[in-house]
């Protein structure tokens, strides 16, 4: 992607969309991208003109391909590698200079190719830093999205590994700012979650009160994004149904027909309707599970371990 990145010579000749100070992307290449692209593409062009800094916090997340959620006012956020930034004054707009000191135990370096094929290392934040700075900066819910993000590779051991890394560095945070929310996230991660907005819904819940199981098998055939007692909660993005709706939901149907005839009560959010109305979803899923306690126990238990399949 990041070689769609074209200079200043090309942004002369042609219409171009400018991402960085000396970074352009032709019209029609930034009109086909999707808007996690564009970011990924601004934060890159960003670390990449400023030399000694550092990406931070969600910007950081976007070139380790970490799990976020937009918030539709995203700035691109540096620090100083060594020194200060410079003044405010001389930040261009949508960019954001955190004050604060990364060691060099915390700095990865991401290796892209751009438009001149110029071998660029940025420098980015390491994927435990850079979950615990976006607690930090942007508050719980999005902490634990990034942390699920970490602890949803690998064997259970080697998310405990990752989970006590998390908690390493949380403490060697003591004192600073905002590191109260990094140990509330850490606290509700899961090594569970399969996507972003499945544990966005279960912080969201938590917070009124609901407490949900995740990715529980219901037979062998069908494993639930979230469970609170007899009702599945099921989340869908909307790309699921692009190039193939008919297919698509045609399979949702017979899933959601087997689990309802199984004793559950089934209810399913788009992420959009997550991220605009979350008090609306939480409505919905009370009165849902009004519905599913007078169905009784189900004929099914959903269970952690995948059921044999007879035959």
């Amino acid at each position: 992607m990041t070689k769609l990145l074209v200079g200043q010579a090309v942004a002369e000749a042609e219409a171009c969309v400018r991402v960085s100070s000396h970074r352009f992307v032709r019209v029609d290449a930034w009109n086909a991208l999707r808007p996690y692209e564009r970011e990924y593409l601004r934060c890159y062009a960003a670390a990449s003109s400023a030399y000694r800094s550092v990406l931070v916090s969600r910007s950081a997340a976007r070139l380790l391909d970490m799990w976020t959620i937009p918030d539709g006012k995203e700035v691109i956020e540096l620090a100083q590698s060594h020194g200060t930034p410079p003044s405010t004054k001389d930040w261009p707009d949508g960019l954001l200079y955190r004050h604060m000191r990364i060691p060099d135990s915390d700095v990865y370096l991401v290796r892209r190719t751009d438009c001149i094929g110029a071998d660029r290392k940025i420098q980015v934040t390491s994927p435990e830093r850079t979950a615990i700075d976006i607690a930090r900066f942007h508050g719980v819910r999005q902490g634990a999205v990034a942390m699920d993000y970490i602890l949803h590779h690998g064997t259970l051991q080697e998310k405990r590994k990752r989970w006590e890394t998390i908690q390493a560095k949380i403490a060697r945070l003591k004192g600073k700012r905002g590191i109260a929310n990094a140990r509330q996230a850490l606290e509700l991660a899961s090594p569970w979650s399969e996507s972003p907005y499945e544990t966005l819904l279960r912080v969201i819940l938590h917070e009124h009160g609901i407490e949900v199981e995740m990715q529980l098998w219901i037979g062998p055939d069908f494993r639930v994004d979230l469970i609170w007692g007899t009702l599945v909660i099921e989340i869908d993005g909307l790309d699921k149904f692009e190039n193939k709706a008919h297919d698509a939901v045609l399979s949702q149907l017979r899933r959601e027909t087997w689990i309802r005839e199984q004793g559950y009560e089934v209810i399913r959010f788009f992420t959009l309707e997550i991220r605009r109305d979350p008090e609306e979803c939480v409505r919905r899923i009370r009165d849902a599970k009004a519905r599913a306690d007078k169905r009784g126990a189900p004929k099914t238990p959903a269970t952690r371990q995948r059921p044999p399949r007879f035959r």
